[in-house]
């Protein structure tokens, strides 16, 4: 068997032609999933979003309110890096994440300390949905077809996924 990937562009300027961050901008609030297995948590979360500097740079703040516990909050920036669909997602601290907006989601792929994180931010009628997803690089599972002209292919399964639908206060 061979994978084949295909890729089909009706128009290069439509499909890179994005609408951030209009509509994204505001506070919202909503009930984070943290799954592992079939373990289930939840958790409060508050997002903002505001624009810092006019159509290069936004605030992304995120409020995880753990019941019984101090506040965490992930105050980063976004900043477009040319392209209006190539951002980079600046932690503050040093660590720098690129991102793409494909539609109307934001997308990262990454990796720390031998796991692999993936994540997206959407826009949607009812607000934003936030996914964050991944697990361990050890864990995985190789593969090939066997035939002359031989493909490997590498599966990472994911060991938790954290989710919210976060619906606009403000």
């Amino acid at each position: 068997m061979r994978l084949t990937f295909i890729f089909l562009f009706f128009s290069i300027s439509s499909f890179f032609a994005q609408a951030f961050p209009e509509g994204w901008l505001g506070k919202y609030a909503g009930t984070m999933e943290i799954i592992n297995g079939e373990n289930i948590q939840t958790v409060a979360v508050d997002f903002e979003m505001k624009e810092l500097q006019k159509d290069s740079a936004w605030s992304y703040i995120m409020t995880y309110k753990p019941i019984g516990k101090e506040a965490i909050v992930k105050d980063y920036i976004i900043k477009r890096t040319g392209a209006s669909w190539t951002f980079l997602l600046d932690e503050k601290d040093g660590i720098l994440i690129d991102m793409r907006l494909m539609g109307n989601i934001l997308y990262d792929f990454y990796e720390v300390n031998g796991m692999f994180f993936t994540s997206r931010l959407s826009k949607e009628k009812k607000g934003l949905y936030f996914e964050l997803m991944g697990g361990l690089k050890s864990d995985f599972r190789k593969s090939s077809t066997g035939i002359s002209e031989i493909t490997e292919v590498y599966s990472f399964p994911p060991a938790f996924v954290q989710r919210v639908q976060l619906k606009k206060i403000k």
